[in-house]
């Protein structure tokens, strides 16, 4: 990408009836070929392990502080472009600090700071006469070095370089809850145009405007429209994001091995730098599928999307320059580049769970030789065995002797205890398999469904129901086997 630009700046007029909150705006142009276009920057992927869209609250002296949709209208830019000493570290930093996010953010720096030379050179020419009043405040902030060494002694992932840009909106005005029509919208702009061309400054517009009533077409009971009278008060206002979102997500098991990253893509194997686009858009799209515009028009929406741990490049264009009216915190004015952001292309690679599953049943406590533990369970399971066959033996006798007593099941009856069993073993099955083993479990209560289910088909046969010794019999029988 070549970073070598020409732009061109406006002149500030320093007319009053021009500021926009207490500042001016100038506009920027690239020249190219002879003609003005927008300065626009096209970057490459570059992986995030966080979000840097503003939340919708954040703790301030241990308390919560809400923030209102209309100030989450921009995103950061983290430049990885010097990695710390712990810079591998996934559970810090994930892929931040790998070769070719590095390449791709220093990229994107030098394109940035290079705007923000441009506009250094201009200084005459935007300001005039006043150029000495104002300093150049810097699009990217610079990390704290003194904060980073106190977060790096402490473990924590340190700050890096970023700088900021818009998210393109477009403001819509609501009555009643519902969007105002294109005419009526018009309408609305024109009456609070000519207000502020003819106010003495913004303040006095704005508290015009606020006490304003507007002619407006509304549907009535009929469904027709009328001319109906509107407070300034009764209309709110309420941005929608324009920037576009493009959204891909892929599952890591799908990828195959050795695929190459987003923010690989732009380099062939030996690190050399791939200049064909269509070669490297073909790769993206035959790795992670076509991009889908998303439908985003609030923060809740921006959420779904800007997530932690993705990839995302973007379209940012130079838009204009602020100029102060008045010094700001640092008792000085100043001037300073608006970037907005018109695209964001993400790619989202869901990582794959790898548990491990163990088998429980070979574990041996303090490392003791396994084979003494597997000739333990044989033992027990050999006098387990003797024992079962005496009390089967025992069993056996006394069923046949109430055999002759007990009326025939009906199929309905013997296809219910079938399943009842076959339900008892499966849940038996699954609790085992979740929780851990007791040396000496409790019998189960028997359930008396099998033998209340027969005698219910048999109405002539009444001792059965009160036949106490068969069901006292198949609780010695459990216990035995366990």
């Amino acid at each position: 990408m070549n970073n070598t630009i020409e732009l061109q700046y406006e002149s500030v007029t320093f007319d009053d009836k021009k500021l926009i909150n207490d500042r001016w705006k100038i506009g920027v142009s690239k020249i190219e070929n002879g003609k003005k276009t927008q300065n626009e920057i096209e970057t490459k992927y570059i992986y995030d392990r966080w979000t840097n869209f503003p939340g919708s609250e954040f703790k301030k002296d241990g308390k919560t502080v809400k923030v209102e949709d209309d100030k989450r209208n921009y995103m950061k830019h983290p430049l990885y472009t010097n990695p710390p000493t712990d810079s591998t570290d996934p559970a810090k930093y994930g892929e931040n600090y790998n070769t070719s996010n590095i390449k791709n953010c220093t990229e994107l720096q030098n394109i940035i700071q290079n705007c923000d030379d441009a506009m250094k050179s201009s200084k005459n020419i935007i300001l005039g006469d006043r150029v000495d009043s104002y300093n150049i405040r810097p699009t990217i902030k610079q990390a704290d070095k003194h904060d980073n060494k106190t977060l790096l002694k402490a473990g924590k992932p340190i700050k890096c370089d970023e700088f900021k840009t818009s998210l393109e909106t477009k403001s819509i005005k609501y009555h009643n809850g519902t969007p105002l029509s294109e005419r009526n919208a018009k309408i609305v702009g024109k009456v609070n145009g000519d207000i502020y061309k003819q106010s003495a400054n913004n303040d006095d517009a704005k508290e015009k405007i606020s006490k304003q009533t507007y002619e407006l077409y509304l549907p009535n009971a009929s469904g027709s429209d009328e001319l109906v009278n509107v407070k300034s008060s009764d209309i709110i206002t309420k941005k929608h994001y324009t920037t576009i979102i493009k959204y891909r997500e892929v599952k890591e098991e799908n990828l195959g091995d050795n695929y190459k990253k987003p923010n690989e893509v732009y380099y062939d194997s030996n690190g050399n730098e791939i200049t064909d686009k269509e070669q490297i858009e073909n790769e993206l799209n035959r790795i992670y599928g076509i991009a889908h515009i998303m439908d985003v028009k609030s923060p809740q929406d921006m959420e779904q999307y800007l997530t932690a741990d993705c990839y995302k490049r973007y379209v940012i264009n130079q838009v204009c320059v602020w100029v102060d009216k008045n010094k700001g915190t640092k008792s000085t004015k100043e001037i300073s580049q608006n970037f907005v952001c018109n695209v964001i292309d993400i790619i989202k690679i869901k990582k794959t769970y790898t548990g491990f599953k163990k088998d429980y049943s070979t574990h041996v406590f303090g490392g003791a030789v396994k084979a003494s533990c597997e000739n333990n369970v044989q033992n027990t399971n050999n006098s387990t065995e003797k024992t079962n066959d005496k009390s089967n033996a025992k069993t056996d006798t006394k069923t046949n002797n109430k055999t002759n007593n007990r009326t025939e099941s009906s199929s309905e009856s013997e296809s219910d205890s079938e399943s009842e069993s076959e339900s008892e073993s499966s849940s038996e099955s699954e609790s085992s398999s979740e929780s851990e083993p007791e040396p000496e479990p409790e019998p189960e209560p028997v359930k008396t469904s099998k033998t209340n289910k027969t005698n219910k088909t048999d109405k002539t046969d009444k001792t059965d129901k009160t036949d106490k010794t068969d069901k006292t019999d198949k609780p010695k029988k459990k216990i035995n086997k366990q």
